[in-house]
């Protein structure tokens, strides 16, 4: 897919999973700047894919595909490659909180709702902020907890809100403290994949492990970690999701390898992907519910197939572009008075 950029572009033409658009969204986006959005409707990614290879480069600029599919797409090579650079985290004028109040009939009465839920919002705006806390700091109070699984969340490299899952602060973290009967998952590395594919399961090897990808956003350099361990388990990365988020579905994470070294087993994936499903463990035989720790480069979605494993939880402020701490990341459209930028 290849796609001019909008302030070029007279009209968009989207290739879209029938039922995922909204009529109303796409008139306001055309009001608003001028430009037409065109949709063709699809049902399975297999008529997608047929209409994108009878098409010509430029006929289509945008492509809604279930995640689970986007591996297919890019090994017939459809897609163009984005600059990271030009979609910096919500640098856009229209940042910040909004509200919408539906009313049955009495419009001043939705007004009046919707003032009151603002100045509510307005009030309360330091408590809608994550508060940090020293990496150091938290790892070592997981530490003293006696009963587990205790979940911890590596949420500043989130696969799901555009991390790279290959960011090793907070693993270097927690094997420098010794936690032991940790389950990590999941770093992104199909070139260490490859190499305890290569050594073969019981293979004590080193390798430098994540690190692969440079984020000038946050000015944070590829820093993959070296570590010494055993090759525990391979497979092809493939389960059916039994979990109550997208029951049913087949996920594939591509060649999938366990790595143990310390007291941490660390599933190694040659895709990116969130852990929001059991199964990225139990296809590889790991079982959360006996580990002490489960650390998860996840946010929200871990919620889901994870929750029932949890007796405690613990947010890691690691490194990443899915951070939650704004000093670290530049904005330049915000208007005025963004809180707490201005």
């Amino acid at each position: 897919l290849v796609s001019l950029p909008a302030s070029a572009a007279e009209e968009i033409n989207a290739l879209v999973w029938c039922d995922h658009t909204d009529d109303a969204l796409l008139k306001g986006f055309t009001k608003k700047t001028g430009i037409k959005v065109k949709v063709k409707d699809y049902e399975g990614t297999g008529t997608a894919l047929a209409l994108l290879e009878q098409s010509k480069p430029g006929d289509w600029d945008v492509f809604v595909v279930d995640s689970t599919d986007v591996r297919r797409v890019v090994e017939r090579k459809l897609l163009a490659e984005l600059n990271p650079k030009d979609f910096p985290m919500a640098d856009i004028p229209d940042a910040g909180l909004s509200m919408v109040v539906v009313a049955d009939a009495n419009l001043s009465d939705g007004k009046a709702s919707r003032e009151r839920l603002l100045a509510y919002a307005r009030d309360t705006r330091t408590d809608w902020f994550h508060v940090h806390k020293p990496l150091t700091e938290a790892v070592a109070r997981a530490r003293q907890i006696s009963d587990g699984p205790v979940v911890l969340l590596d949420h500043a490299d989130n696969v799901g809100s555009g991390g790279t899952s290959d960011v090793m602060t907070v693993i270097a973290e927690v094997l420098r403290q010794g936690l032991e009967g940790v389950a990590m998952a999941a770093v992104w590395d199909p070139l260490a994949v490859q190499a305890m594919q290569k050594a073969g399961v019981g293979a004590t090897i080193t390798i430098d492990l994540g690190g692969r990808t440079a984020m000038p956003s946050i000015s944070f350099p590829p820093k993959p970690l070296t570590l010494t361990g055993k090759v525990r388990r391979l497979s092809d990365g493939e389960w059916t999701v039994r979990g109550p988020m997208y029951t049913g579905s087949k996920v594939t994470a591509g060649p999938t390898a366990v790595f143990e070294t310390g007291g941490m087993q660390i599933v190694v994936t040659s895709l990116h992907h969130e852990p929001w499903d059991a199964g990225i463990f139990t296809h590889i035989g790991i079982d959360p519910a006996h580990c002490r720790y489960i650390l998860l480069k996840s946010r929200v979605h871990y919620r889901a197939g994870f929750r029932p494993f949890e007796k405690h939880r613990i947010t890691l402020d690691g490194d990443g572009v899915t951070t939650s701490d704004n000093t670290r990341l530049t904005y330049h459209h915000l208007k005025p008075g963004i809180y707490p930028f201005n």
